[in-house]
């Protein structure tokens, strides 16, 4: 039975990589002002042309992925004859999981043969990107299902994932830090780094003072939690912030060679809630529970 690797616009991957491999990408929606639109990694809207109208003041809202477009889905894979494996957006940040295990309920109970398998990323951007690039490459490997679950199982949370915001009132908006922090924080330039903790949740980690110092703090922490870097697929993502991800790229070539570098932009649901300026980086290391014990 051929496999179906299934995604969401969590992921941060382009449409055209989605496209080449024959990736299907179910979509969460935006809302931004009267506007609705579906996040389709870029097509409906540009991102420089999203990012440019949040910095005019726009606060854009995001939905998830709802359970009857999973249902149809997998049902559509399943008459298709197709055993799908759909990696979805931390469920520690969306109820995009959750929406495709009731579909997953739904369709058993009409076709008990139905083959699917959802896998928690319990991540976002370019740790879920670089969930879905693995995956992707183990299919293309002409490894089985099996092999594949017990891939992801023994290495999501290998899958360490480090942000930095160029604005603190985005995460204000997400109730994650405080006004009194965000007014304090922009005063005095701070910029904090992030990680997605083991439950795939967004956690704050430190701060520093000023956007070369959170650029050089994300290359510390990949030097620190890391594993078999010249082995690995990096990932790397902005929300139009080019020259400063092409900065960390820079350091880290500057110093090692990694078996390969990808850097994506973020798109619309991931940058409603980050912001333009956000950067990102992903890599496999050591298991995330050792981040926030050793991150001091």
């Amino acid at each position: 039975m051929p496999l179906k690797l299934i995604t969401d616009s969590g992921c941060d991957l382009p449409y055209t990589f989605l496209e080449e491999n024959n990736i299907e990408s179910l979509e969460l929606t935006v809302t931004s002002g009267k506007k609705e639109f579906k996040d389709d990694h870029g097509k409906t809207i540009s991102y420089k042309e999203f990012f440019e109208s949040m910095r005019k003041g726009a606060t854009p809202t995001t939905s998830q992925v709802n359970s009857q477009t999973f249902y149809n889905s997998f049902e559509r894979n399943y008459k298709e004859r197709n055993s799908s494996i759909y990696i979805s957006l931390s469920s520690g940040l969306s109820g995009t999981y959750d929406s495709a295990v009731f579909a997953k309920k739904e369709i058993l109970e009409k076709y008990e043969d139905a083959d699917i398998a959802i896998v928690d990323s319990r991540s976002a951007s370019a740790g879920y990107a670089l969930c879905v690039y693995c995956v992707n490459e183990l299919i293309k490997e002409g490894k089985s299902k099996e092999e594949i679950l017990k891939f992801t199982d023994e290495n999501i949370d290998r899958i360490n994932t480090f942000y930095t915001v160029d604005d603190l009132k985005y995460l204000k908006r997400g109730g994650r830090i405080t006004t009194t922090s965000a007014l304090v924080g922009g005063l005095l330039n701070i910029k904090p780094v992030l990680y997605v903790d083991s439950q795939g949740k967004l956690l704050p980690l430190f701060k520093v003072q000023g956007r070369k110092k959170a650029i050089h703090s994300m290359f510390q922490m990949m030097e620190k939690y890391i594993e078999s870097l010249e082995d690995q697929t990096i990932f790397l993502c902005h929300a139009d912030s080019e020259e400063d991800i092409d900065e960390l790229k820079n350091i880290i070539l500057k110093k090692y060679k990694p078996k390969k570098i990808i850097t994506t932009i973020m798109g619309t649901t991931i940058g409603s809630h980050a912001g333009p300026g956000t950067l990102v980086i992903s890599f496999f290391g050591k298991k995330r529970g050792e981040i926030i014990k050793n991150s001091k």
